[in-house]
C-alpha cells in the first residue's frame, strides 16, 4: 500500500508542472480561438461580439456575409436598435462601395442618422473586403474567413488590439461617410 501512495505521489510530482504549464497564461501571450463552420460563427457573433462592452469596430464584405448567413444581418440590425439591450451596441463600420453592401449600409445608418457610424472605401481604393468579415472589440480581433472553409478566427491580446484600432482609425479617415457615398453614386450618371 505504501509503494502504491508514493508511486502516486510521484506521477502526481511529475504531471503538476505539467499541469500548470499547461494553464499558466503568460501576461503578454495571445489567446487565440478558432470557431468552424456556421454553427461556430454564429457562436462567436451571438455569444462573444454582440455582448461587447467596449464600441465594436468593423470593416466588412457585407455581400458575402449575406452569401453565406443571409438573416444574420437583419438580426444585428435589431439587436443594435433594442434600447433595452443590456450590452453596448455602439459601432462603427467600413464597408465596401458595392451595392448590396451600400444598401445595408443606408439601412444601418437610418437607426442613427445624427451619428457618423457607417462609412464606405472610396471607389478606386485598390482593395476591397473579400470574403472576410472582421471585429475589433474590447482586447480582442475576430476575423471571419468566408472562402474555402468557414473559419472564425478570435485572437485576444491587448498589444494587437490597439495596434489594429490605430489601422482602423487611419481607414476611417480616409473611407467616405455613407451619406456622401450615396449621395455620389446617386448623383452620377448611369452607365447602363
Amino acid at each position: 500500500m505504501k509503494g502504491r501512495i508514493d508511486e502516486q505521489e510521484r506521477v502526481l510530482g511529475d504531471t503538476l508542472p505539467l499541469l500548470r504549464a499547461l494553464y499558466a497564461r503568460e501576461k503578454n501571450k495571445p489567446q487565440v480561438r478558432v470557431y468552424e463552420g456556421i454553427a461556430g460563427m454564429k457562436s462567436a457573433y451571438l455569444d462573444i461580439v454582440w455582448k461587447s462592452k467596449t464600441e465594436v469596430l468593423f470593416f466588412s464584405s457585407i455581400k458575402k456575409i449575406t452569401e453565406t448567413f443571409p438573416d444574420l444581418l437583419n438580426i444585428w440590425l435589431k439587436h443594435v436598435n433594442d434600447r433595452t439591450n443590456p450590452f453596448q451596441s455602439k459601432t462603427r463600420e467600413i464597408i465596401n462601395p458595392d451595392p448590396e453592401d451600400l444598401d445595408y449600409g443606408r439601412r444601418a445608418a437610418a437607426l442613427a442618422p445624427n451619428e457618423d457610424r457607417i462609412r464606405v472605401l472610396p471607389k478606386d481604393f485598390p482593395r476591397a473586403f473579400v470574403g472576410t468579415d472582421n471585429a475589433i472589440f474590447e482586447d480582442k480581433i475576430m476575423m471571419v474567413s468566408f472562402e474555402d472553409k468557414l473559419f472564425t478566427t478570435i485572437i485576444q491580446s491587448q498589444v494587437l488590439t490597439d495596434t489594429m484600432r490605430t489601422l482602423y482609425e487611419l481607414a476611417w479617415r480616409s473611407a467616405e461617410p455613407i451619406s456622401v457615398s450615396t449621395s455620389s453614386i446617386e448623383s452620377s450618371p448611369s452607365t447602363t
